[in-house]
């Protein structure tokens, strides 16, 4: 009888705990969010200041990892639209480099475990210290989606533009897209 009552208050315990942690995340947005995909295809539009760019329409491999949240408050503090991650360009630098996010917006789907996240996304340092991106990620379902960004990286003297997708014409490409509310 013991060990009935002691399962009894514990079950108790879980559930008043989860409760609570649920009532408190549906006080604030809590909004958190990841984008990644690694080795997807980026086509270079363009390339000048270096007699040595690649032609336009050449493709490399490509990827990012990046975490960002939301302007507004949330249980971990108030958030001015920001975020971090890492990026490559694998013709450029075959490593990934830090990158800061900023303005990050995001708008809910019509569905459950759907939306946009739109954020800017520039050069932390090193040799992508010039880069400048425009990154829009829907989530289509939980944990799926598609990504379509425009990166321009002034680098060795020259300015190189990118899109994803193995051509101009066939971009978002597919990449795990993770809106995390709480709302």
């Amino acid at each position: 009888m013991g060990r009935l009552k002691w399962l009894s208050v514990l079950a108790s315990v879980v559930g008043v705990t989860f409760g609570l942690v649920g009532a408190a995340a549906g006080a604030g947005s809590n909004n958190q969010d990841v984008i990644s995909a690694t080795g997807i295809p980026a086509t270079l539009t363009s390339c000048t200041g270096n007699p040595h760019c690649p032609s336009a329409g050449a493709v490399t491999p490509a990827g990012f990892w990046i975490w960002s949240e939301p302007a507004g408050g949330n249980a971990y503090g108030e958030s001015t639209g920001n975020g971090a991650g890492s990026l490559y360009f694998y013709a450029l630098s075959p490593k990934e480099e830090a990158v800061d996010v900023s303005n990050v917006s995001v708008t809910p789907g019509s569905q459950p475990g759907t939306g946009t996240i739109t954020e800017t996304v520039t050069g932390a340092n090193g040799p992508y210290s010039g880069l400048t991106c425009s990154f829009e990620a829907t989530e289509t379902s939980p944990g799926h989606g598609t990504v379509e960004f425009s990166c321009t990286l002034t680098f060795s003297g020259a300015t190189l533009t990118f899109v994803s997708g193995p051509t101009v014409t066939e971009s978002p490409v597919s990449g795990q897209v993770n809106i995390s509310s709480a709302a």
